[in-house]
């Protein structure tokens, strides 16, 4: 009997995180994932000091919104994440996974692996480049974000607007919201990016609903690429 594939999947936080494999499919018996969190196996002192990291050049922070096992929510630099997920990357990696996806939206630019790995960011900025988008409408979730994404989707070529749903607490809401900013302040964008692996398909399918250019989710996007490479 043939071994199923293994796929490695990278989240930020600690697992389990039913919320983000609910963006796969059931594996069946062809494949495997292999789910690996970058704060696990952490002892609560390192977790402390992973947390409690700052990056002192405003132009080199990235905060990031994950979750611990607890569910409860954390913020923690991609500084502090790259060397951890890269210890990860080289742990899946020696398992022989046929390949990685990051459930993050984060730039990440510094990973490597033998295996090929799936950067939301990388993928979704080179997607729209090859469609031709210049100016975009950009989400994230928190304040905190707003800056750092801006630059990001600057240096990667785009000129980008980005609105955050850090005050947004339904679907509803964010359905109205991100249709009245757009009508209101997206000054031409061409498309909408939501910059985060997570939201839910309901709240992408009601934003679609409501506004007449191409909403672009980068976890959606991600996920089909990893379909599309596995076969």
């Amino acid at each position: 009997m043939t071994s199923p594939k293994r796929i490695g999947v990278l989240t930020i936080g600690q697992t389990p995180r039913e919320d983000l494999l609910a963006l796969l499919w059931e594996p069946g018996d062809s494949y495997r994932f292999e789910v690996r969190g970058a704060l696990d196996g952490l002892s609560e002192p390192e977790l402390a000091v992973a947390l409690q990291a700052r990056v002192e050049r405003q132009s080199q922070r990235y905060p990031l919104v994950t979750q611990l096992s607890d569910s409860t929510h954390v913020t923690i630099e991609e500084s502090t994440l790259i060397p951890l997920i890269q210890d990860k990357l080289e742990e899946l990696d020696g398992l022989g996974v046929a390949v990685h996806i990051l459930l993050c939206a984060g730039p990440f630019e510094e990973l490597v692996s033998r295996a090929p790995l799936i950067r939301p960011f990388r993928l979704g900025s080179r997607t729209m480049a090859a469609f031709g988008f210049e100016k975009i409408a950009v989400v994230v979730p928190t304040n905190n974000q707003e800056e750092p994404a801006r630059l990001k989707w600057l240096k990667a070529g785009f000129e980008p607007v980005v609105w955050s749903l850090e005050r947004i607490d339904s679907a509803e809401q964010v359905q109205t919201f991100i249709a009245r900013m757009y009508n209101r302040e997206s000054d031409g964008a061409e498309a909408v990016v939501f910059d985060y692996v997570g939201y839910p398909r309901s709240v992408l399918h009601a934003v679609r609903e409501e506004i007449t250019v191409p909403v672009i989710d980068l976890g959606e996007l991600s996920v089909a690429a990893l379909q599309s490479l596995i076969g």
